[in-house]
């Protein structure tokens, strides 16, 4: 097969136009989920590229970056461009049928995402640092998924294991905080299990039926060690044999180890 490599390299952004390579970045940082599209008009600082819808989801803030291109491979049937992204130059703001409209020198706003995964039996520390785009839509799968590579990574390994996870997320208002502690035991997965009540959590803050919250940051810390740590309940005594609506409940619980 002859394969003829066009031009490849560093395009800035005063020098983007029709033809150019571009980015759309879902997230920037230690992870970058990025999807290259082309290029077909400019006008002042507006784009018009792809050529077709992305997501179409209709009004958008996403990220635009420029992107190096390793190689572009020709193809009657699906083109593609392999790249990285480079610097950040703009913003997507809308996602329809006819393709994209990005904006250049303005910025859209992110959630900041931290995660920090501690394996117990090596004492090895693994962060991660991520800009994730604020859509209330992608949030949770990009969160979710995320903080399992980080894991996979600093575990470097795929198995079972006992994790203690903290989540912190915050709002722009005061106020506007959650802290979320909880422990987990898997015998298949840990990455996984781990993240098991991540949807619902974020499902009940971005969905707030009370008031909107602009997330400002998610802060996760997870110790992870390759021991079991589970118990079973064997026996539950009531102090109170009846109790009144809003009362505590007080009991004593027999828990073996």
């Amino acid at each position: 097969i002859d394969i003829n490599f066009q031009e490849v390299g560093e395009r800035p952004s005063n020098k983007i136009e029709a033809g150019s390579a571009i980015g759309i970045q879902l997230t920037r940082g230690d992870v970058n989920i990025t999807f290259i599209a082309t290029v077909t008009y400019r006008e002042g600082d507006k784009v018009l590229a792809l050529g077709h819808p992305f997501l179409k989801k209709g009004e958008v803030s996403f990220l635009l970056s420029e992107v190096y291109i390793y190689h572009s491979l020709p193809n009657m049937v699906m083109p593609f461009k392999l790249g990285a992204p480079l610097n950040l130059v703009g913003k997507i703001v809308q996602d329809r049928e006819a393709g994209i409209l990005a904006i250049l020198n303005s910025y859209p706003r992110i959630i900041p995402l931290k995660i920090q995964v501690t394996n117990i039996n090596t004492e090895l520390s693994y962060q991660t640092g991520v800009q994730i785009i604020n859509d209330y839509d992608l949030l949770e799968p990009l969160v979710s998924n995320i903080t399992v590579q980080a894991i996979d990574n600093a575990l470097d390994r795929i198995g079972a294991g006992t994790a203690q996870i903290d989540i912190e997320i915050r709002g722009k208002k005061e106020g506007q905080e959650l802290f979320r502690k909880n422990m987990y035991y898997s015998s298949d997965d840990i990455a996984i299990q781990v993240i098991t009540e991540m949807p619902e959590i974020i499902d009940l803050i971005v969905n707030n039926y009370f008031e909107m919250v602009n997330l400002t940051e998610i802060n996760i810390d997870i110790k992870i060690d390759n021991k079991k740590k589970t118990g079973k309940i064997e026996e539950i005594v009531l102090e109170d044999s009846s109790i009144r609506p809003g009362d505590y409940l007080e009991a004593k619980i027999k828990i073996r180890s």
